[in-house]
């Protein structure tokens, strides 16, 4: 019975959940990086093919990661200066944050839901190394 009502109760939940953060603002990523929970960003545009494709895989990952992570869209055409300020070269770009708002691990292009997952079970338990970007990675030029 107990099994039961929790199925139920978290199934209502997931269908209650919040969509995808999308008309991030630079007050939401600093908030979203001070809530004390891992974060993953994902910086792109309404004309990136890619980035469309990720939505729905961002949107189930909102979803079944409500409550324990923070997932938000960034559109570097609304809002530059937070893609300027995150040395986002290419798009699509996740990049994840651990509870205490460093960055942790960081991806140009697709990752598929279970990869997604991987890496925000790191952050969740602590396992996640930091990044370190190399020269060639934060190369404006390129």
């Amino acid at each position: 019975m107990r099994q039961a009502l929790y199925g139920l109760i978290t199934a209502l939940l997931l269908l209650q959940a919040p969509a995808l953060a999308t008309g991030t603002t630079p007050h939401d990523v600093r908030r979203a990086l001070a809530s004390g929970k891992p974060t993953l960003i994902q910086f792109g545009t309404s004309h990136c093919e890619t980035c469309t494709k990720m939505k729905p895989t961002l949107e189930a990952v909102t979803r079944e990661y409500v409550g324990r992570v923070n997932v938000l869209y960034v559109d570097v055409e609304l809002e530059a200066a937070l893609g300027r300020r995150f040395q986002v070269q290419r798009l699509p770009t996740q990049i994840f944050f651990d509870g205490t708002g460093a960055e942790r691990k960081r991806n140009t292009g697709t990752l598929d839901r279970e990869d997604i997952a991987a890496i925000l079970r790191e952050l969740e338990t602590g396992k996640a190394t930091p990044v370190v970007l190399s020269a060639a990675d934060s190369d404006p030029s390129r």
